[in-house]
């Protein structure tokens, strides 16, 4: 008899590659269930609107899900979600500051997978797709500004009334918890885009096959996903390459960022 997929909890920070490792899972026959991410009830649709009151921890506990910026979502909520997934199904998230969220997550027996990527390449990221998104929360207060203070701004935290932002060392910090855990597995979006994201193919190899063995699949189409990971198939797709970001970020925000992150940098092997 096959032995059952597993389900699976992929984490990661915001713009850190969560739509690559995504497709990766569905390269692999897995099927998406749901996502747990404070635009739950943060965006301005009416479906947010009407979760932020019969969904979100007010006064009574719940888990801490977002990390760009973070709110509480109901027990019962969250709980429905994670239920939700049938094996061979995989959450998305973006949770992290405490490990309450995945002890629950390993207790129900999913396998959790932690997305990390440089830092640098994800403010650089983060602040295109706001850009890009008129309907995010912080695209207003973002596109006001110059161009190098819009990348300060994503770097070091925003406090603006509803429009907030966690400043980028204290959103790296956040999965630190995932990152100490033996029970996750760690992929680097770097290992994951191959040679046409100006990575390595045998790398990208490697990574997928680190993938599937904790997963505990072997189906032998590992080379057949890599052939067919990088590029669009995923919603927020822009570049994908390894190291763009040396080439927009100005160069006196990539030394603020330098500073501001070198123990993530080094923490995470990207000093």
């Amino acid at each position: 008899m096959k032995k059952p997929k597993p389900r699976v909890f992929l984490n990661s920070l915001p713009k850190a590659g969560t739509h690559l490792v995504a497709k990766c899972l569905d390269l692999l026959n897995f099927e998406q269930s749901g996502g747990l991410d404070a635009s739950l009830v943060l965006g301005r649709g009416v479906r947010s609107k009407l979760r932020k009151y019969f969904v979100q921890a007010y006064f009574s506990d719940g888990y801490l899900v977002g990390i760009d910026t973070p709110v509480k979502l109901s027990r019962a909520y969250v709980n429905y979600m994670l239920n939700k997934a049938n094996e061979g199904q995989y959450i998305t998230g973006h949770v992290g500051y405490s490990t309450e969220l995945l002890q629950h997550v390993k207790e129900l027996g999913f396998l959790p997978v932690l997305i990390l990527r440089d830092p640098r390449a994800v403010l650089n990221s983060f602040v295109h797709y706001v850009l890009r998104e008129q309907h995010h929360p912080l695209h207003g207060v973002i596109s006001a500004e110059q161009p190098v203070d819009r990348f300060r701004l994503a770097l070091r935290g925003i406090d603006a009334g509803d429009a907030r932002l966690q400043a980028l060392a204290n959103r790296c910090s956040a999965v630190d918890c995932w990152l100490r855990d033996d029970a996750v597995h760690a992929v680097r979006f770097e290992d994951l885009v191959g040679a046409s994201g100006s990575g390595s193919d045998s790398r990208q190899v490697a990574a997928i096959s680190a993938l599937t063995q904790f997963l505990g699949i072997d189906d032998g189409s590992v080379d057949e996903v890599a052939k067919n990971l990088f590029g669009p198939g995923r919603a927020t797709f822009r570049k994908g390459s390894v190291d763009s970001w040396r080439q927009e970020l100005p160069a006196q925000v990539q030394e603020e960022a330098q500073r501001e992150l070198g123990h993530v940098l080094k923490l995470w092997n990207y000093a």
